[in-house]
């Protein structure tokens, strides 16, 4: 017999989501959902079950808080000239 599919709000309840439940949360596919931990996009732990999310880190994911996870952007020299400044 199947496993009832939960519901999103029964998801939002957990503080980590398997990979089945992240693609029913997020609608993001699993394929999709393994690359965007690869890349550090979102959080999650590999275990030997597969990847188990971090339901914060996919919120923030997909509300479009995509800083959380990624590397630091490197800043342009303060004090450098723009294209039409004055150098004043």
């Amino acid at each position: 017999m199947a496993q009832p599919v939960p519901t999103r709000e029964e998801l939002a309840q957990k503080p980590e989501l398997n990979t089945r439940e992240a693609f029913i949360y997020s609608g993001l596919s699993p394929s999709y959902l393994a690359r965007m931990f690869r890349q550090g996009r979102i959080a999650a732990s590999e275990t030997e079950q597969g990847l188990i999310f971090d339901r914060a880190s996919l919120d923030a994911y997909l509300t479009g808080d995509r800083k959380r996870g990624r590397r630091p952007q490197k800043k342009a020299a303060e004090g450098t000239a723009t294209e039409g400044s004055t150098g004043e």
